[in-house]
């Protein structure tokens, strides 16, 4: 593809909600001018471009779905504007919304904007466990799992280091399954590397 061409020609992002109830939300679309653009953010979309210039999401909740349009809504473009969930002032603090956002930049193959990494810190701060004075596992189970992906995601060294130590300590953290359905299928079943990958 030429750089005249890929001027001239728009393309849409079209993120489908599963069983969606409000068509007036769903499908969402966001249209970009530059396809350059879509590989600068996501290279999972790009190569998801069909021959009408249009890539297809279907989402399984609206947590996801949500989540992805957060991200794609950073993409130099027009659309179909909806809120931002860069929020703190949720019951949780942003943290759910923090760990679907954290998802969706790994499932996508996402760059990182730096706005993303600011309200991770912002939320790490407000929400973290030992900033509460409580233990993780009044908070969530799951609570240092979650910890884990975010700062894999973020790449957080110490945080991953503290929060892996409290999974092995734990010595059970993936028993129930239920409490992890917002992590991608393949960091759930991923066997983390004998070398350390922090290093070097």
């Amino acid at each position: 593809m030429s750089n005249s061409e890929s001027r001239t020609k728009s393309y849409e992002i079209i993120v489908y909600l599963k069983d969606a109830d409000d068509d007036d939300l769903w499908p969402w679309v966001w249209i970009i001018d530059d396809v350059r653009s879509i590989r600068k953010y996501s290279r999972r979309l790009a190569e998801n471009l069909g021959e009408d210039g249009a890539s297809r999401v279907e989402c399984n909740d609206e947590w996801e779905a949500e989540a992805l349009a957060t991200i794609i809504q950073r993409i130099p473009g027009k659309g179909h504007r909806r809120p931002s969930r860069l929020a703190t002032n949720n019951p949780d603090h942003g943290f759910s919304n923090l760990l679907y956002l954290a998802a969706a930049l790994w499932k996508f193959n996402c760059s990182l904007p730096r706005s993303f990494d600011e309200h991770a810190q912002i939320v790490f701060g407000i929400y973290h466990p030992e900033i509460l004075g409580i233990s993780q596992a009044a908070i969530w189970p799951q609570a240092s799992v979650h910890w884990m992906f975010i700062a894999l995601v973020f790449g957080w060294e110490a945080v991953f280091r503290n929060m892996s130590v409290d999974v092995v300590v734990r010595n059970d953290p993936l028993r129930d399954d239920q409490e992890l359905r917002a992590l991608p299928k393949d960091f759930r079943g991923t066997q983390l590397p004998k070398s350390d990958p922090w290093k070097g």
